[in-house]
């Protein structure tokens, strides 16, 4: 059996091995030398083809002549077969996820084209002939290694669809804002600092995506896009957002999960249409009481912030039809300020924690002391203001329903402290 099953999986791994290395001929066989007139459609995809010798596109151009979509994606070329260039009536182009690193000048003459997809290559840059294909209405460049965009790309203002996605821009040129027929701008994974003022102007826009770049700022004109319906802005270092994110009427979708954000403007409360909002994994302590004003709310992220249990409660009881997840809040940052001068501290008297008498400067609730950074380490460790001495609460002095002390956050800090002891040394 063993012998037989090792047989088949050397089999098949010949038969896709031959598959990376197949010519047209054996993908079409006898049809590449037959005349297919009535043909608009061709579709090569995943074909492993690594090149179309001029043979080969000389019977394609012969015998497919009035070609309008032509799918070659999820092959190993890398380089565009020349012969595509006769096909003056080719309006579809797919070239996604193959291996070419140069689009050559004559793409320019395609002029028919309405959709080309060149995503998952490794373009580095575009022919400003790219700049020639006026009627395009979808261009899909993400995930090449674009730094930098020809100008010739601002005369192609009957776009709808732009991609530029995991590529490696770290501005945008201003005459983005020409483009003005834009309804979908797909621009994450690149190392985008701020926006140029252009893109404000693009009022038809309806989808945003600015996923995992490096931008600390939402300008105020974010409130211009008033036909924006999904907005994507997670993996940033936003602090906050501008009171004119209020102004979006038409918003369903709003991410912004993975920021800074430190709190929400009131004005949130005015997104009537909004559906989802992912706010995860920032440093939220409270939402506003506006945001109970999203009424037509049914999916909201919120875990991995700092709210108290009392805050989502909150939350749930003003918006009891949406579906919210709050797991996994961090605990907020805790800074215990010194509260007993040295003075007044009885001799012979050390922390528990740390085990040293010099610089103590906190007196707990109950009693004892502490250094202040080493209590708030403790508190921290432990998720609870509990005296390490008597278990008390430190603030009120009160018995605590606690968990067991935890040995391994005592010698963590103490560990801590050690090493402060030797670079202050």
């Amino acid at each position: 059996m063993l012998k037989k099953l090792l047989i088949t999986i050397a089999t098949a791994g010949l038969l896709l091995g031959g598959l990376e290395a197949r010519s047209l001929r054996d993908v079409l066989g006898g049809s590449l030398d037959q005349i297919h007139a009535e043909e608009t459609f061709l579709n090569l995809s995943s074909e492993g083809i690594t090149e179309i010798t001029q043979e080969e596109g000389k019977l394609l151009a012969k015998n497919y002549p009035n070609l309008t979509t032509l799918f070659l994606d999820h092959n190993k070329l890398t380089h565009l077969p020349a012969w595509i260039r006769t096909l003056t009536k080719l309006k579809t182009l797919y070239l996604h996820s193959n291996q070419l690193s140069i689009l050559p000048a004559w793409i320019g003459k395609l002029v028919s084209l309405e959709h080309l997809d060149l995503s998952d290559n490794q373009l580095r840059s575009l022919p400003p002939a790219i700049g020639r294909l006026t009627n395009l209405e979808t261009l899909i460049l993400g995930g090449n290694k674009l730094a930098h965009l020809p100008a010739e790309i601002e005369r192609l203002t009957n776009l709808r669809a732009l991609g530029l996605s995991d590529n490696q821009l770290v501005s945008l040129p201003a005459w983005i804002g020409k483009l003005i027929s834009l309804k979908f701008l797909y621009l994450s994974y690149n190392q985008l600092g701020s926006l140029p003022t252009g893109i404000w102007t693009l009022t038809n826009l309806e989808k945003l995506e600015l996923q995992e770049n490096q931008l600390s700022i939402l300008p105020a004109a974010i409130g211009r896009l008033i036909n924006l319906q999904e907005l994507g802005l997670s993996g940033n270092q936003l602090t906050g957002l501008p009171p004119e994110i209020g102004q979006l009427k038409s918003l369903e979708r709003l991410y912004l999960f993975s920021n800074q954000l430190s709190g929400l403007p009131a004005e949130i409360g005015k997104l009537a249409s909004l559906r989802t909002l992912y706010l995860s994994d920032n440093q939220l302590t409270e939402l506003p009481p506006e945001i109970g004003q999203l009424t037509n709310l049914e999916d909201l992220e919120l875990g991995i912030n700092q709210l108290s249990q009392q805050e989502i409660a909150k939350v749930r009881q003003a918006l009891p039809e949406a579906e919210i997840n709050a797991e996994e809040q961090r605990s907020a940052p805790i800074k215990l300020e010194p509260n007993v001068k040295p003075k007044n501290i009885p001799e012979n008297t050390t922390c528990a924690i740390c085990l040293e008498s010099e610089g103590l400067n906190y007196r707990t609730s109950c009693g004892h002391y502490f250094h202040a950074n080493e209590l708030s380490e403790w508190i921290q460790n432990k998720g609870e203001p509990e005296c390490p001495v008597c278990k008390q609460d430190i603030f009120t002095g009160t018995p605590r329903q606690s968990r067991s002390p935890s040995p391994t956050a005592m010698r963590r800090v103490r560990k801590q402290h050690g090493k402060r002891r030797a670079r202050r040394a």
